[in-house]
């Protein structure tokens, strides 16, 4: 299968020879040939910009692939305690939990404690609320 930049170079190389065939003039018939030519022209153009989109679809998918296992390799690193995903030291949590429905995205915002009555901890991303969140202290290793 060829590469995005070889399918361009191929595009680019038939546009150039459709336009060489152009200017070629053989009578009466050949203005019926340089309309198809025509025609061809702009369905490989057509063709080179699509490849080009694809290409940077590609890319972005790179990209989001890279940054999804960096976020999975990270989750590797959490704990799980009564179905929050904590930070671990020393393989124990601490701090506060991430926020179950962004982690479920694979982003990793933590909980932070509401002013609301009862005191649920809440999401700063998505609307979520948790009234029953553990947290733990964060350890001197910190430097606190």
């Amino acid at each position: 299968m060829p590469t995005f930049v070889e399918m361009a170079t191929m595009a680019t190389t038939a546009i150039k020879l459709a336009s060489d065939l152009r200017n070629i003039d053989q009578g009466l018939a050949a203005s019926e040939a340089k309309l198809k030519i025509a025609d061809l022209m702009s369905q490989l153009a057509d063709l080179k910009i699509g490849i080009s989109e694809l290409r940077a679809d590609s890319e972005g998918k790179d990209a989001e692939l890279v940054e999804l296992r960096k976020a999975f390799a990270f989750k590797g690193e959490t704990v799980e305690v009564r179905g929050f995903h904590f930070e671990t030291r020393d393989g124990k949590p601490v701090g506060e939990p991430f926020c179950p429905i962004c982690l479920s995205k694979g982003k990793f915002y933590r909980l932070t404690w509401s002013r609301k009555p009862g005191r649920p901890y809440t999401c700063q991303v998505c609307p979520a609320e948790y009234s029953n969140a553990p947290a733990y202290l964060w350890s001197d290793q910190r430097g606190s």
